[in-house]
């Protein structure tokens, strides 16, 4: 046999050997398509792990938000979103997933604190508020209202901690607040 020969037998075997691979995935295809469509454990499984991403996308936003805020309104709102997000990733129960138990008592250790550092934003944007104000007796009611409307609306979700960070605050701009402003919201 020459070589001419050798390569034209590898050629046409090659062309063989093709066709059945071709053959076959096409055979392979078509029993698929006649197949009864039911979700699959893969597809559950995939949508569950999207749910749960979104959960955990949803509580990584959540505390990102409740970190930066200047607002308590928002921070309050936000962190029980985190909390129900963290709930329901626990009820997922996807593998691999994080402990959802350990990121709830995490957050429900940082609340006090971020609550503090939320109440430090909202005065240092306050008092860039005020300071922007023509007159002293403007700057100071404003700062006032501040106070007394963080006392009156949230007076109830705030520890002793916070209500004296904010009496203190209150100290420093020189506004005393009376001891009713805080007992009569508790």
């Amino acid at each position: 046999m020459d070589s001419s020969s050798v390569i034209l037998l590898l050629v046409f075997l090659g062309a063989i050997l093709f066709g059945c691979y071709k053959w076959d995935k096409s055979i392979k295809a078509a029993a698929q398509k006649t197949q009864p469509r039911s979700p699959s454990r893969s597809r559950a499984t995939s949508f569950s792990h999207q749910q749960y991403e979104n959960d955990y996308r949803i509580y990584d936003e959540s505390f990102t938000i409740c970190s930066n805020t200047k607002s308590l309104d928002t921070l309050f709102s936000r962190y029980d979103v985190a909390m129900d997000a963290l709930a329901r990733i626990k009820s997922r129960n996807v593998p691999n997933s994080i402990d959802a138990d350990e990121f709830a008592a995490i957050l429900e250790n940082s609340r006090s604190a971020l609550i503090g550092n939320c109440i430090n934003r909202s005065y240092d944007d306050i008092l860039e508020k005020a300071n922007a104000l023509k007159t002293e007796r403007g700057r100071q009611a404003k700062i006032t209202k501040f106070f007394t409307d963080i006392l009156d609306k949230h007076s109830s979700q705030l520890n002793d901690n916070h209500i004296e960070q904010i009496y203190m605050l209150a100290s420093d701009s020189g506004i005393t607040l009376s001891a009713s402003d805080a007992s009569s919201n508790a």
